[in-house]
């Protein structure tokens, strides 16, 4: 990380990356498969998370902030297991129409963030990209954990004022994994000149990212 960064000026450059990342699907156009409309949906989730995150980053939110960030975990890993590893049947369950009773079955049915992540490793997916969010889950899990459910962490940062090192850090993980969420979902697009433009906004924003995994708790 550059010794000129700061949160306000990361914000700003995270934004501008974000539109970039977004337009970069513009002139693209997906494959017609019986999973698009799910993964379109996650992807749009893990924006959504992405973009609340740093709103309320920018409003010293951080409590909350800290909960969205696992959020937008789990909505990445949901999409990489839906592009890599569902089964037809996982299709057609998560499509189901929405009622009371299918809410019931996905929630007998449905896998954990974990149990998705072993799905992922044991069908060789991308494994430079499962071992990047299976180290994430490693080293953050309990942290966000905590924040999720008001736990230890979650109470004892009300004491102190969150560091601007780690409001910084989890903004740059922020954008890693939407920037991991967009290779992914460029998959059903078949075609590499739009991976290869979206991995390339990495060397255009480079301050935007973490390119080292840390524990976020560690400051």
């Amino acid at each position: 990380m550059s010794s000129s960064v700061t949160i306000e000026n990361l914000i700003i450059k995270s934004k501008e990356f974000r539109s970039e990342l977004i337009g970069s699907f513009e002139k693209y156009s997906r494959l017609v498969i019986p999973k698009s409309t799910l993964l379109s949906n996650s992807f749009g989730i893990a924006l959504e998370h992405h973009v609340s995150l740093h709103l309320l980053t920018s409003n010293n939110l951080m409590t909350t902030g800290m909960a969205v960030f696992r959020l937008q975990y789990d909505a990445v890993v949901r999409l990489t297991w839906i592009t890599f590893s569902a089964s037809d049947l996982d299709i057609k369950n998560l499509s189901s129409e929405l009622t009371v009773e299918n809410a019931q079955k996905d929630k007998k049915t449905s896998l954990s963030t974990h149990q998705m992540l072993l799905a992922l490793e044991k069908s060789n997916a991308h494994p430079p990209l499962v071992q990047h969010l299976m180290e994430f889950r490693k080293y953050s899990w309990d942290t966000l954990n905590s924040f999720v459910h008001t736990g230890q962490q979650a109470l004892g940062f009300q004491k102190i004022r969150f560091p601007v090192e780690l409001k910084i850090r989890v903004i740059q993980q922020s954008n890693n994994l939407i920037h991991m969420a967009a290779a992914v979902f460029s998959e059903q697009y078949a075609d590499i000149s739009l991976t290869a433009k979206i991995f390339d906004l990495a060397n255009h924003y480079e301050d935007c990212f973490q390119f080292r995994d840390s524990d976020p708790s560690k400051h």
